[in-house]
């Protein structure tokens, strides 16, 4: 029998992280939270733990930074697309679209005319 490295007690238990001898009340138990199906003492769960937490916040500020980044980005094209000359450059090639669209429009209804008449032609 060894001793629990953590409360003195007498234990057959060990940590499968640390390898040090645990005794069952300083074992991590098994929850719906942390699922844990082996033998963890409770100093290397709250160690799992701080890791955890401190990932969580790097993820976090990560994610502020993209998010800034962002936002100055957006700030920029907006600047961008509100200028004069952006706009005079929109307006003109949505006129020429438009004009395009029409063009088209009139062929295919030409087609269909000079089709129809083909047919009453027989």
């Amino acid at each position: 029998m060894e001793v629990c490295y953590i409360c003195g007690k007498e234990t057959d238990y060990h940590c499968q992280d640390c390898g040090e001898p645990v005794c069952e009340d300083c074992l991590t138990p098994f929850t719906l939270q942390n699922q844990i199906d082996y033998n963890l003492c409770s100093t290397c769960y709250d160690g799992y733990q701080a890791r955890r937490r401190m990932e969580y916040v790097r993820k976090e500020e990560a994610k502020d930074i993209a998010n800034k980044l962002r936002i100055e980005r957006n700030k920029k094209a907006s600047i961008r697309y509100w200028k004069p000359e952006n706009i005079e450059k929109r307006r003109v090639a949505r006129q020429k679209r438009r004009k395009e669209q029409f063009d088209q429009r009139l062929k295919n209804i030409q087609e269909a005319i000079s089709i129809v008449n083909d047919w009453f032609k027989l």
